[in-house]
């Protein structure tokens, strides 16, 4: 069975996954392939992945790609150490008008980045995108060694983060800032695929 994960968000609970499925279902061979989410979109149209674990997917798959909500990733601001803003203990979006901001690819993850971009338009401020990086790593390094600022999902901190701080958002209790992380999955009517999916649904994991 072939799964399609985005290795930022997975990267904390995908080995222990893997390893309660090998002792529980020691039958069905999985493979892994890490992709964005774009890319897993690609594999489930072409067949090469059977299950992914991603942001969720682009309306026009609605009833084509089934999906199941994991957890929430609260979105946060990643800055240099020696950024003005690093002492912060939080950040809002008002704060950040100043700086150049880098978000990751529209075309990788767009409802990621149309989520902040809807947040700073309900606060009516106009960010300065400058850049979009195709790789989190990328973005991570940019941020590293500019002055530019960044908003990501806090799973982002289980990457190689060296020369990056992290701080929270204060954003309205009613509105909080946040990404979904879902499973899909196509109804293929392959048994391997339905056992693991089985299998899966009765598992409790720590997002």
């Amino acid at each position: 069975m072939r799964i399609g994960y985005l290795s930022s968000a997975c990267a904390h609970f995908m080995p222990e996954l893997l390893n309660r499925s090998s002792r529980s279902e020691p039958l069905i061979d999985v493979q892994i392939f890490e992709m964005t989410a774009a890319q897993q979109l690609e594999a489930f149209s072409e067949g090469r992945i059977d299950v992914g674990f991603s942001r969720p997917i682009d309306g026009g798959y609605t009833g084509l790609i089934n999906q199941h909500h994991l957890t929430d990733d609260p979105i946060v601001l990643v800055v240099f150490v020696a950024h003005p803003l690093s002492k912060n203990s939080s950040v809002n979006l008002a704060d950040l008008a100043p700086y150049p901001l880098r978000l990751f690819a529209r075309e990788q993850a767009s409802s990621l980045f149309d989520t902040i971009i809807s947040a700073f338009h309900r606060v009516k401020v106009q960010p300065q995108v400058t850049n979009e990086p195709s790789s989190m790593h990328a973005l991570l390094t940019h941020i590293a060694s500019t002055r530019n600022v960044a908003l990501v999902p806090s799973c982002i901190k289980n990457l190689q983060t060296e020369g990056c701080v992290f701080i929270p958002l204060t954003m309205s209790p009613t509105m909080p800032l946040s990404v979904p992380l879902e499973m899909h999955w196509q109804d293929n009517g392959v048994q391997v695929t339905k056992t693991w999916l089985n299998w899966c649904a009765n598992q409790t994991l720590a997002f």
